[in-house]
């Protein structure tokens, strides 16, 4: 009986002899063929049943030739599928041509990463099976927001710069291996004079962007966001209500405009007497999706210090980190990054 080890691509097999006919090496491409496996992977085939198969003569004129056996699976073979099933799909470049088009960047880098690296992170996401949607769903949505409301492909310091000087946001970066990024929002430092709404929706998405770079699909950890919605006066409030387009765009951040899971969501308010701010959040919070508001955490800064940990909040909220140190580092490094 001839002996085949399965599943190697191409597998010698001698051939049945005869008195007549000598024996002859040939190939047989076992992906079109019919073989039957026992236990250890092997295949058995008599000699009976050889001359039944669909051989494949390997030419000794292209053997020669080329000085590699024709039953040779090459490495740049075996990288080319691979480079094939990484490859960005035709839609989605062309999703990507027309959200850079649309803000006047020629460049396609999506969330400061190239095309193909960002594409390989949704499959990434995919293989573990998340539940937001496969890769392309994901990139439709990344990219369709970004053609929608005209925004860049990535968010650099420089666009952002009137709304960072006004400290409202901070990013904490992970401090080590399994650390969760944190993005931060003080809204009593929210000066609608600097800067409009829009621009504090690309600040924030600015650092959702760093996070998104900062994490690794096996961690699975996503990104922490505190809200401090405290001492906001009755005027900014009205001014992030009024705006249909302003809270159209906010909610569709939270909808998937970024691959980022915010695992954790901490949302510091007032006491009962503030209604009006608790009217304005609980308004909000009944335009997101059921799975975001199941992430989201309400309470005062006792509530947040239980939740997250003093080793895990910056000063200001009673905890811990040094976040004005920990973010002017990493914005120096971003900017001469040219993040």
């Amino acid at each position: 009986a001839c002996l085949m080890v399965h599943p190697t691509p191409i597998i010698d097999v001698e051939a049945a002899s005869s008195s007549s006919e000598p024996k002859e090496k040939r190939t047989f491409d076992h992906r079109s063929q019919p073989i039957r496996l026992v236990n250890m992977n092997l295949a058995f085939v008599a000699p009976s049943e050889a001359s039944s198969l669909d051989w494949a003569t390997p030419s000794p004129t292209d053997e020669a030739s080329s000085g590699v056996p024709a039953n040779a699976v090459s490495a740049e073979a075996v990288k080319s599928e691979d480079e094939q099933v990484d490859e960005v799909p035709p839609m989605v470049r062309k999703w990507a041509e027309s959200a850079a088009a649309s803000s006047c960047t020629g460049s396609l880098d999506v969330a400061g990463m190239p095309l193909e690296d960002f594409w390989r992170k949704l499959l990434a996401l995919e293989a573990q099976g998340a539940k937001e949607g496969g890769a392309l769903a994901r990139a439709e949505k990344v990219l369709g927001f970004r053609q929608r409301y005209a925004w860049p492909m990535t968010i650099c310091a420089k666009r952002v710069e009137k709304a960072l000087s006004s400290g409202a946001n901070v990013y904490l970066p992970p401090r080590w291996p399994g650390d969760r990024p944190m993005v931060m929002f003080t809204a009593e430092k929210l000066n609608m004079r600097l800067a409009t709404m829009e621009e504090y929706q690309m600040l924030t998405m600015f650092m959702l962007e760093a996070a998104f770079r900062d994490t690794s699909v096996d961690d699975r950890l996503g990104v922490t966001v505190v809200l401090d919605v405290r001492h906001l006066s009755t005027v900014v409030w009205q001014a992030l209500l009024s705006g249909f387009t302003d809270m159209a765009r906010g909610i569709a951040m939270c909808s998937g405009a970024l691959p980022l899971k915010a695992t954790h969501v901490q949302l510091i308010e007032d006491d009962a007497s503030a209604r009006v701010a608790r009217y304005a959040v609980s308004l909000v919070l009944s335009k997101l999706s059921s799975k975001i508001r199941s992430r989201v955490n309400r309470g005062g800064p006792e509530a947040a210090l239980e939740a997250l940990g003093k080793d895990n909040l910056p000063r200001c909220l009673g905890g811990q980190r040094d976040s004005g140190a920990e973010f002017s580092q990493w914005l120096e490094k971003s900017q001469l990054s040219g993040s």
